[in-house]
């Protein structure tokens, strides 16, 4: 067996058992105990789902050994909601809305018990860290000359910058009243959530803010970056 994917242990398989004990106890998975009945079944459902499974069939598999690993056994009463969403769809809602609940339940009841060992989670946070890490020095240009650009404002102390005037914070707001492209406003957003993370904190691209609360650094890294867009739109930056 794979090191990535190791054997149940003892513990982990008799918890395995307690938790499809209690799944099974309530009502609402009751549909879903014993397999789909050929005879009674749609004459296209077989066609349709290549992997039938019922939870009675889990629990034996899981009770013989013949469900080795925890990623078999999760897999397998995944199925068991997957296939009735597939197969039933909006057509038959009862089938669906019962799947979904019983995932549901699943996920409650297996929340907070060890079935990954810590030595396979310390690799996996490794080998997670070695590519993010990969990937921060090999970011392509534009987001290295980005994050370049904010560094440089950040470098500069409010000392250093001569504040806005009146006319010049004007210019400013109607600048961005003439942003024509969404991503030209997930840019400013990103500027601000750089700078000023405390400011903007939502996910939304709307730039509702109190431009007395900015810095001087992030209004001249915004307005920067807005002369810039407007540019390649075809507008300018009002004077």
């Amino acid at each position: 067996m794979s090191n990535n994917n190791p054997n149940f242990t003892e513990q982990q398989r008799n918890a395995a058992l307690k938790i499809m004990d209690n799944l099974m106890s309530h009502p609402i998975t009751k549909i879903f105990h014993d397999p789909v009945d050929p005879e009674k079944a749609p004459p296209q459902y077989f066609e349709k789902i290549k992997s039938p499974q019922n939870l009675k069939d889990i629990t034996s598999r899981l009770k013989s050994g013949k469900i080795a690993t925890a990623a078999e056994w999760l897999n397998d009463v995944e199925l068991c909601w997957s296939n009735a969403e597939s197969f039933n769809g909006t057509i038959n809602k009862f089938f669906t809305m019962a799947a979904t609940e019983s995932r549901k339940i699943f996920n409650r009841l297996r929340r907070g018990t060890e079935f990954v060992p810590i030595k396979m989670w310390c690799n996996d946070v490794y080998n997670l860290q070695k590519s993010e890490l990969k990937y921060a020095r090999h970011a392509p240009r534009k987001v290295n000359a980005f994050a370049a650009s904010l560094d440089s404002y950040r470098q500069l102390k409010s000392d250093d910058l001569v504040p806005l005037s009146n006319a010049e914070l004007k210019n400013f707001i109607q600048a961005t009243s003439l942003i024509s492209s969404e991503e030209t406003s997930r840019g400013l957003v990103r500027i601000l959530s750089e700078m000023q993370p405390d400011i903007k904190k939502s996910n939304s691209t709307e730039l509702w803010i109190d431009v007395t609360k900015l810095e001087l650094s992030t209004v001249r890294a915004l307005r920067d970056y807005l002369k810039a867009e407007l540019e390649k739109q075809g507008d300018r930056y009002p004077e």
